[in-house]
């Protein structure tokens, strides 16, 4: 594949009049790589790549981008999940849609354990006493594992 500024140089030295073999020295290119360039000239007038054919994008759409957008900043609690069946679009394409296209991260949130003030004072009382039953023999009879539960 020849980049766009080989290609421009090709047609100004064939417009120049310049034959393909000359072009080729000059420029140090293949034989064919400067036919196909010169055709393509002749045929349609300009040096740009050819539109590719290819499936079209229908999930990751500049409307449905933004529509998600604006959703997502009205309430950034809404999970993807809900997105995706709102637009009836897969979880893949809307999470990649909410990841490259919107640049955003998700994330939940996480909650730790309330502890007040009685909790703390209740636990501490639990460990007391569970540090004098292990004095004794009370653990003698304890079998702590990750093994197969089993009875005596």
């Amino acid at each position: 594949m020849v980049s766009e500024s080989v290609r421009c140089a090709i047609v100004e030295l064939h417009c120049g009049g310049s034959s393909n073999p000359e072009i080729c020295k000059t420029l140090k290119l293949r034989r064919d790589a400067v036919k196909r360039v010169v055709d393509r000239f002749r045929e349609t007038g300009d040096v740009q790549d050819r539109p590719r054919s290819g499936r079209k994008k229908t999930a990751r759409t500049p409307q449905v981008r933004e529509a998600v957008r604006k959703m997502i900043k009205r309430n950034p609690d809404r999970s993807i999940m809900k997105l995706a069946k709102k637009y009836k679009i897969g979880y893949a394409s809307m999470h990649k849609l909410v990841t490259e296209d919107l640049h955003l991260k998700s994330y939940k949130i996480s909650r730790g354990h309330l502890l007040t003030d009685a909790k703390k004072a209740e636990r501490l009382q639990k460990c007391k006493k569970l540090r004098a039953e292990s004095r004794g023999s009370g653990f003698a009879n304890v079998v702590f594992s990750d093994e197969k539960i089993f009875t005596i």
